[in-house]
């Protein structure tokens, strides 16, 4: 029966699941640990561990992040019951080192950045990148002097590679280019059945004169004049789906993927390709409500961060697959404050689980300090260590919601708090219950986005200082510090040193 339910995978109409769930049963003396994939029988013996022996992976570090008590002799209690994921695809996207990748697989995730963390840990691709002047570049049948590739100035004079910000999307040429690229690389290597068709991340697109004055027909009989707001959008994704059918007539399980970004965020007029996966990138979600909630219409004035609520639902109608490439751990000041949008998080799992999406993984910074990542960290402590030293939490949670994002948010903060801090644990509790108090009032009467490039004066102002928690929390730090015993006061010591330095910016708060 375990067997069978785990390889349930539901669908997009009664819900998906992840194929390495796992259930945990006893037979007399015996505990069997059973997966359908070799990744669900690793997630049951760390879920085994974790729930019976009460042991945390919270940092790449295991001297930092591995915690635990001492324990005379261990009991097994938490015996036969069973879980799976709704999300087949979780994880990050940052970075590459052994030490980041076992700590998220120790927590069941299942998806770095790279061919290599999947195909090491047993976990799942995220196919995802900006790729399409590679394939072009690269295929076997690129001429370099055609100029039929290229974006084009207004006088449709062409701009070759070094004046264009995307591919000619109309250019069935590159559109050839760029399928053989793929096809070829599927060919050569039987592991890749999936590869990006992504755009170039440079804020939009030029020209492609006269294409894109002109009705531009996206299906036999179909056309979307240049006057519609998703008309670009329409002709990026005909490309995607002319490419993929070339792509499943010659390799029949190849599939492609691409970005719903900036220059294709709009939803197409057309239908997706059955062997099409969508990337949607939500760039410059709100993190104050859910990328699905409505109600920021009615505060928030950022056109950027206002679309995902009203797109999101329609491109995932359109596509069989649909992964997130999401941005909840790479707050450019995340050196320097605590981020609490762990309900965020949690609302938007859900919604996603709902819609049937198949994947998420958030962009960020590794918690290995040699790593350096995309993210610009504007803040006195610029390394990916300083990160996750100031959000030891969020990034746990991140996790643990991953995998069932109707976790009960509260028992698992004081679980961590109590695990982590020790003795410490009421005053760190307080520490975070005043952060979630001060987001919460800022976000009513705050207009702008709450983005990714949040600063940190903007957040102690707003969300410290104008909330009248700021004395509270540094009391609250204080005593968390004084309670605390061995290698925890480091722990405590940095975030209380953050929330200092930048209190005393304020002349009195």
């Amino acid at each position: 029966d375990d067997i069978a339910w785990l390889a349930d995978l539901g669908s997009k109409e009664t819900g998906k699941w992840g194929s390495d769930g796992f259930a945990i049963r006893q037979s007399g003396d015996d505990i069997y640990v059973i997966g359908n994939t070799s990744k669900g029988a690793m997630n049951g013996v760390y879920d085994l561990i974790e729930d019976n022996l009460g042991v945390l992976w919270i940092r790449a570090d295991e001297e930092n992040g591995l915690i635990y008590d001492e324990l005379e002799e261990a009991a097994i209690t938490k015996i036969d019951y069973r879980e799976k994921s709704p999300f087949a695809i979780r994880g990050c996207q940052f970075g590459g080192d052994y030490a980041t990748g076992l700590m998220m697989t120790r927590n069941k995730c299942n998806t770095r950045f790279g061919l290599g963390f999947y195909t090491k840990f047993g976990g799942e691709p995220f196919t995802a990148g900006h790729t399409t002047f590679e394939l072009l570049l690269t295929s076997p049948l690129y001429d370099p002097e055609e100029t039929e590739y290229w974006e084009t100035d207004e006088a449709g004079n062409c701009l070759w590679q070094e004046g264009s910000r995307q591919i000619n999307p109309w250019s069935e040429k590159a559109i050839d280019a760029m399928a053989a690229s793929i096809i070829a690389t599927m060919e050569a290597n039987p592991d890749i059945r999936c590869m990006c068709v992504g755009e170039l991340d440079n804020q939009g697109h030029g020209r492609n004169v006269p294409y894109d004055t002109e009705p531009f027909e996206y299906a036999p009989g179909e056309f979307i004049d240049p006057t519609e707001y998703n008309f670009y959008s329409t002709v990026w994704h005909t490309m995607v789906n002319k490419i993929a059918r070339k792509v499943r007539d010659a390799v029949p399980d190849g599939r492609v993927s691409t970005f719903v970004l900036l220059c294709g965020s709009e939803p197409a007029a057309c239908e997706m390709e059955d062997n099409v996966m969508i990337c949607y990138t939500p760039v410059d979600q709100d993190m104050t409500v859910s990328m699905l909630d409505p109600s920021i219409d009615d505060r928030v004035t950022n056109r950027a961060s206002l679309i995902h609520w009203k797109y999101i639902p329609q491109w995932v109608e359109k596509t069989s697959s649909a992964i997130f490439w999401v941005y909840y751990l790479c707050n450019y000041s995340g050196t320097e404050y605590s981020w609490p949008i762990w309900y965020t998080i949690q609302e938007d799992l859900q919604g996603l689980a709902k819609l049937g999406v198949d994947g998420i993984s958030s962009d960020g910074e590794s918690d290995v300090q040699s790593e350096s990542g995309w993210l610009n960290l504007d803040g006195p402590r610029g390394n990916c260590q300083n990160y996750w030293d100031m959000n030891e939490l969020l990034c746990w949670l991140y996790q643990k919601l991953l995998w069932n994002p109707d976790e009960d948010i509260p028992s698992l903060i004081t679980y961590f708090c109590d695990k982590v801090y020790g003795g410490a644990s009421p005053y760190m509790q307080e520490y975070y219950r005043l952060l979630e108090q001060g987001f919460n009032g800022f976000k009513e009467s705050y207009k702008g986005a709450t983005t990714l490039t949040f600063h940190f004066s903007d957040f102690y102002k707003r969300c410290v200082k104008n909330q009248g928690i700021g004395h509270p929390l540094l009391d609250t730090l204080e005593q968390a510090y004084n309670a605390a015993s061995g290698p925890v006061k480091d722990r405590i010591l940095y975030i209380w040193d953050c929330v200092k330095f930048h209190m005393s910016s304020f002349r009195s708060f």
